[in-house]
């Protein structure tokens, strides 16, 4: 039996551009784009705050020489020094009495009379006293201040001090117009007193008699059982840094 012949698919010229035409004209199929997900804008994260720099004054301290009586002030430290007057060496070590003492003293910084220290006689001129025992004579120059601590006696006219400090737990009763430029009372004091800076108050400190005086700074917790009388005053003319050597007292005369 013959075999039946295959049929092959011809395609011709004609048709092949009948079908380019077709796909030129025919809808082409739209392809979306994917989106590509976006991090949303972070805000800068804030530098944090450069913290405040604590900046102290330097610490004052008014001077008398000894020799010459002339005053300046110090900054800073307190430490041994010379006198721009008289170019004196000034000492300015820490002196403690501790016994009965007699003698010479002098020195800018601080003497501190333990409970067991008394002076009985000489001369002591300081910057500063703390007194815990008891002064019962010679002669005793304070130009900065007198500590008056518990158990603490004086006789007042052995004393020559400029401010007074009763601390915590003592007590003082002055019989005649005790004259200060300061006077810190966190303990007791009856009497006069008359003041040419501030008198302060402290809490649990106690003012009893009367007070004369430019200045009055009470703390909450203080007492006050006196006749006042607080008048404003012209401000005191400022000691002369170290170094100045009098000059200005040349130049103004």
């Amino acid at each position: 039996m013959a075999q039946q012949p295959k049929h092959t698919k011809v395609v011709d010229g004609f048709t092949m551009l009948k079908a380019a035409e077709r796909a030129k004209t025919a809808p082409r199929a739209v392809t979306k784009p994917v989106p590509v997900p976006v991090e949303p804008a972070r805000s800068p994260v804030p530098a944090a705050p450069l913290a405040a720099e604590k900046t102290t004054r330097p610490s004052r301290h008014d001077i008398i020489c000894y020799e010459c009586g002339f005053t300046f002030f110090l900054t800073g430290a307190l430490k041994s020094t010379y006198c721009p007057k008289c170019r004196c060496i000034l000492d300015a070590s820490e002196q403690k009495i501790e016994t009965a003492w007699s003698g010479t003293l002098r020195t800018i910084g601080t003497v501190t009379i333990s409970e067991t220290g008394s002076v009985n006689d000489g001369e002591i001129t300081t910057g500063n006293i703390v007194l815990a025992g008891k002064i019962s004579g010679g002669k005793i120059k304070v130009w900065g201040k007198l500590e008056i601590c518990p158990g603490g006696l004086f006789l007042p006219e052995c004393i020559s001090a400029e401010s007074f400090v009763i601390r915590k737990g003592a007590s003082w009763k002055s019989e005649g117009v005790l004259i200060v430029k300061n006077l810190e009372i966190a303990g007791e004091f009856e009497g006069a007193v008359k003041a040419s800076g501030v008198v302060a108050i402290k809490s649990g400190g106690v003012l009893k008699g009367s007070l004369a005086g430019s200045h009055l700074v009470m703390e909450d917790g203080g007492g006050l059982d006196a006749m006042v009388d607080i008048r404003p005053e012209e401000p005191a003319a400022e000691p002369r840094p170290a170094g100045d050597g009098g000059r200005s007292r040349r130049n103004a005369a």
